[in-house]
């Protein structure tokens, strides 16, 4: 058994949410201009050419929504959710959460923003289309009586192995990690901040969080991280400071651990819960036969 993956992408999904006037004013563009830059607009209306040329100069605004305004991403989120849903393609208990355990469905959803992401449980050597595929294809077709517009140059079908969301995914092995097109380049930097020996705060907090979100694959591996919060501490982004000694250490250990930071969607479920404390007064318990 492998998981396949489907996916679909949405071109200028932003951009095709009308919004009110009140939030429009909010969305004015910087800088003026004159009735000649934009005259050949398609939105330029010939009917108001005597009022424009009166009210110069002209400034721009946005109607629709912007990445980065107010709610923009909930809103987008909760109406691609909202429509999968409502049409009946996709049933709550398909949907992939960031809260909630991974679905017992065949068909495993994942809606993020303008992205559709099917995992489909599918047997060694079968050759037809997969249900995601074709739930795949269903939702497209959606996607266009609604006015939204497919990116097909982006999207694939019944893959092995695939990048979404910012990870690589093995289907055939069930392995999950974050892209090695980030990691790679971040050990790179991570051995030769290392060796030179200094650092800006702020290139320290945008390792540690790019660490932070590849070790989340292995969460486990976030004890490592210790001194790249204690070097930062009480301190300003422009400061650079001398690195200790145990801050290159963990440097070195995460550049070189990195390639482990992988989840095993085949691992049994242990029977026992062990709880991490960073803590440097406690110490944490393990709670065995949980499942008993």
């Amino acid at each position: 058994m492998s998981l396949h993956q489907v996916y679909n992408d949405l071109r200028d999904f932003y951009y095709l949410f009308e919004v009110s006037q009140e939030r429009s004013r909010r969305n004015v563009l910087a800088g003026a201009v004159k009735v000649d830059d934009v005259r050949g607009f398609s939105c330029f209306s010939c009917g108001a050419l005597a009022v424009f040329q009166k009210r110069e100069p002209l400034y721009g605004s946005l109607a629709t929504l912007a990445m980065g305004d107010s709610q923009a991403v909930s809103l987008a989120q909760a109406c691609h959710v909202g429509m999968c849903l409502k049409s009946e393609l996709v049933e709550a208990n398909q949907l992939l959460t960031l809260s909630g355990p991974l679905p017992r469905a065949d068909n495993k959803v994942g809606i993020i923003i303008d992205d559709f992401v099917v995992l489909s449980t599918v047997k060694d050597g079968e050759t037809e289309p997969s249900r995601g595929a074709n739930l795949s294809g269903k939702v497209e077709e959606l996607y266009k009586e609604v006015g939204l517009i497919p990116h097909p140059e982006k999207a694939f079908r019944d893959e092995e192995r695939s990048t979404f969301w910012g990870a690589d995914f093995d289907g055939k092995r069930g392995l999950i990690r974050g892209s090695l097109k980030r990691a790679i380049p971040l050990a790179w930097i991570l051995l030769r901040v290392a060796e030179l020996g200094v650092c800006s705060v702020e290139l320290l907090q945008t390792l540690s969080g790019s660490l932070v979100s590849l070790m989340l694959f292995r969460r486990r591996m976030l004890s490592l991280l210790d001194m790249f919060f204690a070097a930062t501490r009480g301190r300003n982004g422009n400061d650079v400071v001398q690195l200790s000694k145990r801050l290159v250490s963990e440097m070195l250990v995460c550049a070189t651990l990195l390639p482990l930071a992988v989840t095993n969607l085949r691992a049994e479920v242990s029977g026992r819960i062990t709880a991490t404390d960073a803590s440097d007064w406690g110490e944490a318990a393990e709670i065995p036969n949980v499942l008993a």
